[in-house]
């Protein structure tokens, strides 16, 4: 039975590794493909390295369902270490917790005991913060892809860039920085950090193939 399935550019190596070590953990964890197949694909989201979606249900006492496991591909190309090392064991010890309370009709914390039992189990090393995950990559190219606009406030260096969504940006200038506690003004294409530059400009890229 094919265990894993992923939508991404075939010959892209970080992606590659990524559904490799995906699938020999869970392949070490035991868990059953047979009866809850796995899908893995790569997308764009806004603060967000990684989530999951389990459909599981008993049927003859066992579960039976599917999983996808959804990674951020912007991110991955950020920080291809931390993300092998930090988000597959976070997004791995959700499923796993999460089809063993079914298993056993309990109702668990999103990252609660059983999540971080799980977590360890992949990676002993890793942070059991889970906010530290989504402050650990940049979005801006994200935002800026669909559609953001560019502001800034008087913090030093790149970090005074910032790019809000269509929807936000109506409020931007009524907003306030929580570093530098200044408001936000309009900033100018010519402004932006050249990884944000290069950032979005990948993804144009990457979604004319993945679309």
């Amino acid at each position: 039975m094919e265990i894993a399935e992923y939508i991404c550019v075939p010959d892209h190596p970080f992606e590659e590794e990524v559904c490799t070590i995906t699938r020999g953990l869970l392949h070490q964890h035991n868990w059953p493909f047979e009866r809850i197949s796995v899908r893995i694909i790569f997308g764009l989201w806004v603060q967000c390295p990684s989530k999951n979606e389990l459909n599981i249900q008993f049927e003859e006492n066992l579960l039976h369902g599917k999983c996808q496991l959804y990674f951020n591909y912007l991110h991955l190309l950020q920080n291809p270490r931390l993300f092998i090392e930090e988000v597959i064991p976070h997004e791995l010890a959700h499923i796993f917790s999460l089809a063993e309370a079914k298993r056993k009709k309990n109702t668990i914390r999103q990252h609660g005991k059983e999540w971080r039992h799980w977590l360890f189990k992949m990676n002993p090393e890793c942070s059991a913060k889970p906010g530290v995950l989504d402050t650990s990559f940049d979005d801006r190219p994200i935002r800026l892809y669909k559609g953001g606009a560019i502001f800034k406030c008087k913090c030093e260096g790149e970090e005074a860039i910032q790019i809000f969504s269509s929807a936000d940006s109506e409020s931007a200038a009524a907003k306030v920085c929580k570093l530098c506690h200044h408001g936000f003004v309009k900033a100018a294409n010519d402004e932006l950090p050249e990884l944000v530059k290069l950032g979005s400009e990948y993804i144009r890229n990457e979604q004319q193939f993945r679309d």
